[in-house]
């Protein structure tokens, strides 16, 4: 091998880990920035829910326009779902629409999860514990999100440098 090949790989190595460390670090803070939004989203819904005494679908529709994607298009189609709601239970509905939904979403598994979970709270229940169940869930997002404020920092740092250091370790070995 030339050695102009071996550079052109070396560097071609070492930004690759570098670029997958700066993908990984960017897609924590997309993960912060969805949590940020669920605790916008529930915030909206506890207030459709009190004081616009809204059912659950209509506010669905109502808020969805005032938050981003992917939660927007989520509950869209759970709001489309109106006309079903004889046939189907609302707990399935927001079990189907956010399985769907959060496909490409940055939320860990354990978080996709619980808000999967959520809807079988919500339906079967009167506003009142439909506020609180909110209102838990609210408190688990605010958790989760200074949770990840404190770690966000050193995480990021931490994927950046093992990126560059692993295309170093390898390019070193292809030495």
């Amino acid at each position: 091998m030339s050695t102009f090949t071996k550079i052109c790989g070396i560097a071609f190595i070492v930004f690759s880990t570098s670029a997958y460390g700066w993908v990984l670090s960017r897609d924590l803070k997309r993960r912060l920035l969805e949590l940020r939004e669920l605790k916008k989203i529930m915030f909206l819904l506890r207030g459709e829910i009190g004081y616009g005494m809204t059912p659950l679908l209509e506010a669905a529709g109502s808020i969805a326009q005032r938050v981003t994607a992917p939660f927007n298009g989520i509950l869209v189609s759970l709001s489309n779902r109106n006309s079903e709601i004889k046939e189907c239970p609302f707990g399935q509905m927001w079990e189907e629409e956010f399985t769907k939904g959060l496909v490409m979403s940055h939320l860990s598994a354990a978080e996709k999860e619980r808000l999967v979970a959520l809807g079988n709270s919500m339906g079967l229940s009167d506003g009142r514990t439909q506020q609180n169940v909110i209102d838990a869930y609210m408190q688990e997002v605010e958790t989760a999100i200074s949770d990840m404020e404190k770690c966000l920092p050193a995480k990021t740092r931490l994927y950046r440098s093992l990126g560059v250091m692993l295309g170093v370790v390898i390019s070193i070995i292809i030495i």
